[in-house]
């Protein structure tokens, strides 16, 4: 009796152990497949982002970057928002009807490290990606970028470069 009650309190500290990656906090995330179909009535693109519990570039992302209001105000009216946890074990179906855990989705996408961010279709094929840390000034040229379509004309380093940036 003692010796199952030791393995149970073993075993509650152990899953008690087990964290959860959270996207930053005030924005709209959702799951992959949500924003997907979210994105097909829209017509927006998506923006998703990658990261893991324990990721300091994605806290430092999260808390430098995502506390910019400007970022906050703009982001949401060009992507349908997904966050994915690249070590989650919980489940999303992709638009090919497989089920997949979110650490083998970031896996199928080849995503070794955090954060990583993707523009993506409406249908979910993949325009961009930027890795690691990103400035708020970044993602938001990243925004203009996708919203203006210049992915189908020029490197997003080459955007960046340029200062080619949209008309208002």
């Amino acid at each position: 009796m003692k010796r199952a009650a030791l393995l149970l309190a073993g075993l509650a500290f152990l899953l008690m152990g087990v964290a959860h990656a959270e996207p930053p906090a005030g924005y709209a995330f959702q799951s992959y497949p949500e924003a997907l179909q979210r994105a097909a009535a829209s017509g927006k693109h998506v923006f998703l982002y990658l990261g893991r519990h324990g990721c300091g570039y994605c806290a430092k992302t999260n808390k430098e970057s995502f506390s910019n209001q400007e970022l906050r105000t703009r982001l949401g009216t060009v992507f349908e928002l997904a966050y994915v946890d690249s070590e989650g074990t919980g489940r999303l179906q992709l638009p090919s009807g497989e089920w997949l855990t979110e650490a083998a989705f970031a896996e199928r996408l080849n995503v070794l490290g955090t954060p990583v961010f993707f523009a993506l279709e409406p249908d979910g094929s993949e325009i961009t990606r930027l890795y690691g840390f990103q400035s708020a000034d970044t993602l938001l040229a990243f925004q203009d970028y996708v919203s203006a379509k210049q992915y189908k004309s020029v490197a997003f380093s080459n955007f960046v470069a340029g200062g080619e940036k949209p008309s208002p």
